[in-house]
């Protein structure tokens, strides 16, 4: 067989990686309703939540405060918990404290 042909056969390896992934794409989309689900509980724990974070991190997920109001509502309460820390409060020394 010449090597033309044997890269144009579809031997056991490709059904192989065919189906690791499709593997990957149901253990991706399992992942992603079983976090969803543990989040709308709403008692979701820090590190799941903190798992939630990685996979849209690692997923190159993002949003854009502007297209969502719920983003906008936790920009706005974020600005306002950072504007209520006292800046003695703070884990580092201000300009004032030399």
């Amino acid at each position: 067989m010449s090597e033309e042909q044997n890269e144009n056969t579809i031997g056991p390896q490709d059904a192989t990686d065919k189906a690791s992934e499709d593997l990957m794409d149901i253990l991706h989309g399992l992942t992603a309703n079983t976090l969803i689900a543990k989040l709308k509980t709403g008692k979701a724990s820090a590190q799941e939540i903190n798992a939630a974070i990685k996979f849209l991190k690692d997923n190159n997920i993002q949003a854009e405060p502007s297209s969502s109001k719920v983003l906008q509502e936790l920009q706005h309460a974020a600005k306002v918990a950072a504007a209520n820390v006292p800046v003695e409060a703070l884990p580092f020394p201000t300009s004032n404290q030399g």
